[in-house]
């Protein structure tokens, strides 16, 4: 008690008090004056970056939430992971580019156009909302909770990988607008893409691939007509 009541705190300092607890003098530190002093140190002096700056590139795909419910928790804290990886490694000198892969031929973005198929006739009205949107994808789902049901999603994928243009038409629509909704999220956050590259644009030329295995005899049909590699 001595000891703390003699000991003067200047104005500036980074400490906050002196304490007596348990026998010990406990000093604590202003953690706001603190942080602030190591972080802007940190970003001034460039903490971690090189002194020549490399020439690798790096691409790095991250958040790429599926466009057919709004960004939660799980699509969120990837987002986060991915723009700090991409940050780190800019630091460290590295040309890196962000790519946000759109999952636009998966099985949410289905049920999603199943709904609209079901309950809307196959049009999205121009005022639709976020709610409307979420509504809908969990009305779909309740849908096809049905035994009898679970062919429809089969045949829309099926649909839009053969080119169906009814199917493609309201799928992209759908697509796009949760991209908008999504650049607003991206926005908020301070995140921006260098590119957006849909699953459908790799349709064509996967199959492509696909004949080449079974040629070079690494894949065969089954009796069913799906095609297998055997490990």
């Amino acid at each position: 008690k001595e000891i703390v009541s003699k000991i003067k705190i200047p104005e500036k300092s980074f400490l906050s008090s002196a304490e007596v607890l348990g026998g010990y003098v406990n000093f604590f530190f202003d953690w706001d004056k603190l942080s602030e002093k190591i972080l802007r140190s940190a970003l001034e002096k460039n903490y971690g970056r090189p002194q020549k700056i490399r020439k690798e590139k790096m691409l790095i795909e991250f958040s790429s939430p599926n466009p057919a419910h709004p960004i939660h928790i799980g699509s969120a804290r990837n987002t986060f992971i991915g723009e700090s990886i991409s940050r780190i490694f800019e630091l460290a000198g590295k040309k890196v580019d962000r790519v946000n892969y759109v999952n636009d031929l998966g099985k949410q973005v289905a049920v999603l156009t199943y709904g609209f198929i079901k309950f809307m006739k196959g049009t999205i009205p121009k005022n639709v909302s976020a709610k409307m949107m979420l509504d809908l994808y969990v009305r779909a789902n309740q849908e096809l909770e049905k035994p009898e049901m679970e062919h429809e999603i089969e045949k829309i994928l099926i649909e839009a990988e053969k080119g169906n243009k009814q199917i493609k038409k309201m799928i992209a629509a759908i697509v796009n607008w949760y991209l908008q909704e999504f650049l607003k999220f991206y926005g908020r956050i301070g995140i921006k893409f260098d590119e957006y590259i849909k699953e459908s644009k790799f349709v064509t030329e996967s199959k492509k691939h696909v004949e080449q295995l079974i040629e070079k005899g690494f894949a065969k049909k089954t009796d069913v007509g799906t095609i297998v590699v055997e490990f």
